[in-house]
C-alpha cells in the first residue's frame, strides 16, 4: 500500500462537512452487547485485533497543495477505556449522550494550500451560523459532563463496557471512513475476535483503485446513462419538506409496528416473493404522491455498493444514495405497485455503481431517502446491537426501516431537521403504517382507495 492516497468521491464531501463545522452530523455511533460476562483482558485483546486488522481505523488526513490525502498511523497496542454500568438502561442513557459528541479527526497541513475547498456550501445565513455555534457549545458541554475532554483526535473510538451479566463495546466512527455496513462489520469482527475466530479485513485503497478502473469502463458509461435517462423522465426536484434551514439540530421519531402487523408483512413478503423494502417503499410512495400531489417523483434509496467478498469485508465509505423514480399510478392495485417497485428497485441497484460519485449527479433529485436493514450480527445471533442518533441533520430527511429478524418486528425511524414538526413526523409514520396494513390486507385494492 502507498503511504497515503487522495480522498475519494464521497469522502471529499464528508471532509468538507467536517471543515464546515458539521462533525456531529457525520459521526456514527452504536453498541454491541453479548449476554455473558467476559474479562477485561479478553475484551481488550479482541478490540486490539480489530484495530490492528483495519488500517482505515487508524486514519488521519493530510492537506497538501490544494488536495486532501488519507494516511494511516502504524498499529500500536492500545489500552481501551472500560466503563461499568449497573444495567442496560444506564448504559443506554449514557450512550445516547455519547453519540451526540462529534469525533474530530487529525488533519495535518503540508505544502501550499489548505486542501479540499468548501465552495459548495457557501456562506450560512446569520441565523444558521448562530445555531451551528449553539450546537457546538451544547456538544462541548455534554463532552465535559461525560468526562470526554482532552481525547486524541481520531476517526474511530471504542469504549469497552461491562454490565453485571453482559459485556461488549460502544463504537464511534467518522463517516469519512465508515458507513452503516462498516459499523456492523466492525461489530462482527469484534465478536469473532472474542471467540478467537479468524476474520479477514481488506484495504479500502484496494476498492478505490478498482473503482477508478471501473469509472473508465464501458459498463460505467452505461450505468451513468441509466441514471441520466431516469432524470430526464422527471427532471423536476422532489422537495417533500420545503422551507428555510436555520439549524442542523436533528430529531428522530420512531414507530414500532405492532406484532400482528409485523407478522403479516413478513408473511406477505414470503408469499409474494418480495422484500420488506419493496412493501415499505410502495407505502411511502403512496404517502408521498398524496403529499406532493403528483404520481411521479424521485425518492432516494441507500445502496451499500458492495458487490464482492472483499468489498463486503472492507471498512470504508461505500454507501451512496440512489434516486428511484417512483411512478404511483392511482388506477393500479397495491400488489401491482409492489411488483412494479420491485422491478424499479432492482434496475436501480443493478446500475448502482454508476451513481456512487456525487459529482456526477444530474439534478437535485430528492430531499427524502429511505434505508432498510435487518438487525443482527452473523458472528453471534445472541448479540444485541443498537444504533444511536447523533441529533444533527442537514437539509433532507431519512426514513429507515429496521427489521428485527429474531423478534419478528419492524420499526420505522424518521430522522429530520427542524423544518419538520413533531405532528408532521408522527403523522407520516402513522399514515405509512396504516397504508401498509390496508395494502397487504387486500392487495387488490386500487392505490386511490387505500387510506
Amino acid at each position: 500500500m502507498n503511504e497515503m492516497f487522495e480522498l475519494y468521491d464521497s469522502q471529499l464531501f464528508m471532509h468538507a462537512l467536517q471543515k464546515a463545522g458539521l462533525a456531529q452530523e457525520i459521526t456514527l455511533c452504536g453498541s454491541v452487547l453479548i449476554p455473558e460476562k467476559m474479562s477485561d483482558e479478553k475484551l481488550q485483546t479482541a478490540a486490539n485485533k480489530v484495530l490492528e486488522a483495519n488500517d482505515v481505523l487508524r486514519s488521519y488526513f493530510i492537506e497538501k497543495d490544494g488536495k486532501t490525502y488519507q494516511a494511516y498511523e502504524p498499529y500500536e497496542e492500545h489500552t481501551f477505556e472500560v466503563k461499568h454500568f449497573e444495567n442496560a438502561e444506564e448504559m443506554e442513557a449514557w450512550a445516547k449522550l455519547y453519540a451526540t459528541i462529534p469525533l474530530e479527526y487529525r488533519v495535518e497541513g503540508k505544502g501550499k494550500g489548505k486542501g479540499t475547498a468548501l465552495e459548495a456550501f457557501g456562506k450560512p445565513s446569520p441565523k444558521l451560523a448562530f445555531n451551528i455555534l449553539r450546537l457546538h457549545r451544547a456538544a462541548s458541554k455534554r463532552k465535559r459532563e461525560l468526562g470526554l475532554e482532552g481525547r486524541k483526535p481520531t476517526c474511530f473510538e471504542l469504549i469497552l463496557v461491562q454490565l453485571p451479566e453482559a459485556s461488549g463495546a460502544l463504537m464511534k466512527m467518522s463517516h469519512i471512513i465508515s458507513d452503516g455496513w462498516s459499523m456492523l462489520l466492525v461489530g462482527n469482527q469484534f465478536l469473532h475476535a472474542l471467540k478467537d475466530e479468524p476474520f479477514k479485513a481488506y484495504e479500502y485503497q484496494d476498492y478505490v483503485e478498482s473503482d477508478k478502473a471501473y469509472k473508465q469502463s464501458e459498463r460505467a458509461q452505461l450505468d451513468r446513462e441509466f441514471f441520466r435517462d431516469e432524470w430526464l423522465k422527471h427532471p423536476e426536484p422532489t422537495v417533500c419538506f420545503p422551507g428555510e434551514i436555520y439549524s442542523f439540530e436533528g430529531k428522530r421519531n420512531s414507530l414500532k409496528l405492532d406484532a400482528d402487523l409485523s407478522k403479516k408483512v413478513q408473511a406477505y413478503c414470503l408469499e409474494n416473493r418480495v422484500s420488506g423494502m419493496n412493501v415499505f417503499l410502495s407505502a411511502i410512495g403512496i404517502y408521498m404522491s398524496r403529499k406532493l400531489g403528483t404520481d411521479s417523483f424521485h425518492l432516494g434509496s441507500l445502496s451499500i455498493n458492495r458487490t464482492g467478498t472483499a468489498e463486503k469485508n472492507t471498512v470504508g465509505l461505500f454507501v451512496s444514495t440512489l434516486p428511484i423514480l417512483m411512478e404511483v399510478a392511482q388506477d393500479i392495485s397495491f400488489k401491482q405497485l409492489v411488483l412494479n417497485t420491485r422491478e424499479k428497485a432492482f434496475s436501480v441497484i443493478r446500475h448502482a455503481r454508476g451513481y456512487a460519485n456525487p459529482t456526477e449527479v444530474y439534478g437535485n433529485y430528492f430531499d427524502l431517502f429511505v434505508s432498510y436493514r435487518i438487525d443482527g450480527l452473523e458472528a453471534d445471533a445472541n448479540a444485541q446491537i443498537k444504533e444511536y442518533f447523533s441529533e444533527a441533520f442537514a437539509d433532507f430527511a431519512e426514513l429507515s426501516i429496521v427489521e428485527n429478524s429474531s423478534q419478528g418486528e419492524f420499526t420505522i425511524h424518521f430522522d429530520h431537521n427542524c423544518k419538520v414538526s413533531e405532528d408532521e413526523a408522527m403523522g407520516l409514520l402513522g399514515d405509512i403504517a396504516s397504508i401498509i396494513g390496508r395494502g397487504i390486507e387486500d392487495d387488490s385494492l386500487l392505490v386511490s382507495d387505500i387510506r
